[in-house]
């Protein structure tokens, strides 16, 4: 959850492997089949904005649909504050008074070295873990990590291996707004597209009770010192994501990303104040953003600057003169 996950899914943009793969199953599921919350309620995801197969024309006509205020070009612009956008939606929850269920859907193009986004080196810089105590930071990420067959053996789960797909489980820890931790496992899969990459991933329900990798979320609050203290843990559930990460044709080196995302927001976490999540979710998902693109662009810089050194030749080196 949150906009932190928008660039967690890049860490397995590289391990989606060769070839492509004919369909990834759970977003599809995601899509047609819809994720459960606590209330009963069932919610599907929107289906990709930018289908496969689509030429030259076909992706500009999505592009102009979507670009805020219709201004395309200011879309496709390559710099780091380039327009991002964002639609959030609220559904009332059946069950508990107050509670609802938040949609948000993020679109928006980077530019950059495909073979770069999609690197082991990029990958471990987007995923890390905050140091002690940077969990106070919005979104920071203080617990992370994909779970391994040695732990997932003895929960009676696996991963499958097939062509194009990597299956994964991924546990995160991080707060919201200094008001909530949220603990979650989710089981995600990443597939190779034609043109990109597919990543979708729900909370698994499995790990509703588990020991070490609950789905939870605990209230902070201030002690008479004014340090934060977290509450008993209250189960969570109903929240699910895909990301599709599409080279276009042109402009050249133009990548679309798209974000759709549901997930129960219970009253008891924000109590009267309601709007605070899509207010500060307005904020902080560009701010976001606009890091991910200055990264990628060093990035790209970086990997352009490390071939060229590689390709010079001694014999084109001009001799120190003494």
């Amino acid at each position: 959850m949150m906009s932190a996950l928008i660039f967690q899914i890049l860490t397995v943009l590289v391990a989606a492997g060769n070839p492509a793969a004919p369909e990834n199953a759970l977003l599809k599921e995601l899509v047609e089949k819809g994720v459960e919350m606590p209330s009963g309620q069932v919610v599907c995801l929107p289906a990709p904005t930018m289908a496969e197969g689509l030429n030259e024309k076909q992706q500009a006509a999505v592009l102009a649909a979507i670009a805020p205020r219709g201004k395309v070009q200011e879309f496709l612009d390559k710099g780091s504050s380039a327009p991002v956008s964002l639609k959030l939606g609220k559904i009332a929850g059946t069950g508990k008074a107050g509670d609802v269920i938040r949609t948000v859907n993020v679109s928006f193009i980077v530019y950059g070295d495909w073979g770069v986004l999609t690197s082991d080196e990029f990958s471990r810089g987007i995923l890390k873990v905050g140091k002690p105590g940077s969990e106070k930071k919005e979104g920071m990420v203080s617990r992370a990590g994909y779970l391994k067959t040695t732990e997932l053996l003895p929960r009676g789960l696996a991963t499958r291996a097939k062509p194009g797909v990597k299956e994964y489980f991924l546990y995160t820890t991080f707060r919201l707004f200094e008001r909530v931790e949220l603990s979650t496992t989710r089981f995600g899969a990443a597939t190779k597209t034609p043109t990109g990459v597919i990543v979708a991933a729900k909370v698994d329900p499995r790990f509703a009770k588990d020991k070490e990798y609950p789905n939870q979320w605990r209230e902070i609050v201030k002690d008479a010192q004014g340090e934060a203290q977290l509450g008993l843990p209250q189960p969570y559930s109903g929240a699910a994501f895909y990301a599709k990460v599409t080279r276009l044709i042109k402009p050249e080196n133009a990548i679309f990303v798209e974000f759709h995302q549901v997930f129960y927001e219970p009253r008891a976490w924000f109590g009267e104040d309601e709007n605070l999540m899509p207010t500060e979710l307005k904020k902080i998902i560009p701010f976001k953003v606009k890091e991910f693109r200055i990264k990628l662009l060093r990035a790209t810089l970086e990997e352009a600057e490390k071939k060229h050194q590689a390709e010079k030749k001694p014999s084109e080196e001009k001799p120190v003169e003494k």
